[in-house]
């Protein structure tokens, strides 16, 4: 048998055992510019599930570090490389899905529960990811077809992203067009002590907000990304020393924002250009 097969089963073995907390990490490979095929992003993302609490987190594994280091002062601002900070929380029981915001980015932070079914259509096809049988199946799920392959073998009905609801854990998930793709790479164990994301002061204030706004506000902000901008100018929440400068900022702001939108315009979820 598999060495890698062996090792993995025991930690699975010990974690219902113990129900120690379990960590399973994947590589996330999306392409952001749909017009740039070969600019891949390459990130490690982390699906960490709580036997006792019945609830599972994921967010990006940079992420995690970062913000476990500006909660204990070791650094001010969160790391410059990060890129994908949302975060997931399922209540694995209720078959709740709540999607939070980016923290530390100047606005409160947005809890908007996800109730979108998942309706899956389990196919006879099978393989094998990391040594585990898996097997395939598919979905519809923000303007894309899905292909998941999911193993009985990990016994959790969770998986990456929003993404659960199938007897088994997601191992693979990608889009039929090849643009988010979702992997596993490893499992670890928890550490009772280790850091709780969801935890930190900057999530306490979170502001719970409805889908269907969510999204409204999304596409409201790709069409006139300079409008919140604006708006901070006008209320005199942003201060210049002269018209110039102001003249400047704006003539910037719309410089980097134009080329951020150029660069971001392939979503996981399409529904939200």
């Amino acid at each position: 048998m598999n060495k890698i097969f062996i090792f993995l089963t025991c930690i699975v073995f010990n974690y219902n055992v113990s129900a120690q907390s379990i960590r399973f990490i994947y590589n996330y490979k999306s392409i952001p510019n749909s017009l740039k095929k070969d600019s891949i992003v390459d990130e490690t993302m982390v699906l960490e599930i709580d036997p006792i609490q019945k609830q599972s987190l994921f967010s990006n594994y940079t992420k995690i570090k970062s913000d476990s280091s500006m909660a204990s002062g070791i650094q001010n601002f969160p790391d410059p490389s990060l890129r994908t900070r949302y975060v997931v929380n399922k209540n694995l029981v209720n078959k709740e899905v709540f999607f939070y915001t980016p923290n530390y980015a100047g606005d409160p932070v947005l809890k908007i529960k996800d109730d979108r079914p998942f309706i899956w259509h389990i196919t006879n096809e099978k393989n094998k990811i990391l040594s585990y049988p898996v097997q395939k199946a598919t979905t519809e799920f923000g303007g894309r077809e899905w292909t998941a392959w999911f193993s009985t073998s990990l016994p959790f009905s969770d998986g990456p992203y929003k993404f659960y609801g199938l007897p088994g854990l997601i191992l693979k998930i990608k889009d039929s067009s090849n643009n988010h793709d979702y992997e596993l790479i490893s499992i670890k164990k928890i550490e009772p002590d280790s850091y709780k994301i969801l935890t930190d002061a900057s999530y306490a204030n979170s502001k719970q907000f409805l889908l269907s706004d969510y999204k409204k506000m999304v596409v409201e902000n790709r069409k006139d990304p300079m409008k919140k901008i604006r708006t901070e100018i006008f209320q005199g929440r942003i201060l210049f020393g002269s018209m110039k400068e102001r003249d400047e900022y704006i003539k910037r702001s719309e410089r980097n924002l134009k080329i951020w939108k150029e660069n971001n315009n392939n979503p996981i979820e399409l529904d939200e250009l």
